[in-house]
């Protein structure tokens, strides 16, 4: 398969020229490449290791998800865009110490499009709007990759095993001082 054929993956996933490139794909390396009714994954990810049956559908998102996927690959994208000038831009003065520190895994077309980007000056006036308005912020709604629920539960957790605690204490006080010179003492209603 040579490389030209390989222009689609470069595409929005969404788009009819990608699905198409996808089946196209498939049917080239199940032509060539296939044992049985398997190819290897081609994907960097897996090395070549694992196995799959032809399945077109699995790089093809369906109408009813496409919403839903685009937030998530944009929200990731601006992720990523974030920790890569995190890593690779702010540290270094110039486009040429930040060309020769350039990340393997981004494509040379697509880091001189976020360099450009980096060095606009309206995008760097934006940056610093955002960056003031984020110090303002007091109350953060979020806790990270942890769930709302996952620290509510851990909370009622560590509240029930200091009663569970308390009230080991207070047996065992009962015990020795005895329940009324307790009572009486401390004003206790146990």
């Amino acid at each position: 398969m040579s490389r030209e054929d390989r222009s689609w993956m470069s595409l929005h996933r969404c788009s009819e020229a990608y699905n198409n490139g996808v089946i196209d794909f498939l049917d080239k390396a199940f032509a060539k490449g296939a044992q049985g009714n398997e190819i290897c994954c081609p994907c960097k990810k897996c090395f070549f290791r694992f196995w799959y049956q032809r399945d077109a559908k699995r790089w093809i998102v369906p109408e009813s998800a496409r919403k839903w996927v685009l937030q998530t690959v944009g929200a990731d994208w601006r992720t990523f865009k974030c920790r890569l000038k995190k890593k690779h831009y702010k540290p270094y003065k110039n486009n040429k110490m930040r060309w020769k520190n350039r990340p393997t895994e981004v494509s040379a077309e697509h880091f001189k499009w976020l360099l450009k980007k980096w060095d606009d000056p309206k995008d760097k006036d934006r940056a610093k709007v955002n960056a003031l308005n984020r110090a303002k912020v007091t109350n953060v709604h979020t806790c990270g990759p942890k769930s709302f629920a996952l620290i509510r539960e851990r909370l009622v957790c560590s509240l029930i095993s200091n009663f569970l605690s308390l009230e080991a204490i207070l047996v065992e006080l009962k015990r020795d001082l005895g329940y009324l010179l307790l009572r009486n003492l401390y004003g206790l209603f146990l």
